[in-house]
């Protein structure tokens, strides 16, 4: 997806997928993306981060998810929740 300055995330609860789509402007349920001297960025929900816990069950909330995803034309990238893989725990850090 390159390094969009604008994105969507879209949540569908009853298959457990999440799809962040690349957007060209801002507007209503898009989020400005910014990055730092490197070219990363972090986004931060802890609203979105309750719902996909609940979406792949996780009730300690301490955990660290890796969820792998497949990208479509660079637009959109598509992540199943089934496919989530806890790779750090928060408390041993």
């Amino acid at each position: 997806m390159g390094k969009p300055e604008f994105i969507q995330i879209l949540v569908n609860p009853s298959s457990a997928v999440i799809a962040i789509r690349k957007y060209h402007k801002f507007m209503k349920d898009v989020h400005r993306i910014d990055y730092d001297d490197d070219g990363d960025c972090e986004f931060y929900s802890k609203v979105l981060v309750h719902r996909l816990a609940e979406l792949i069950e996780c009730n300690d909330g301490n955990s660290t998810y890796c969820i792998p995803g497949v990208s479509f034309n660079g637009n959109v990238a598509i992540f199943r929740m089934e496919n989530a893989e806890a790779v750090e725990r928060q408390d041993d850090l």
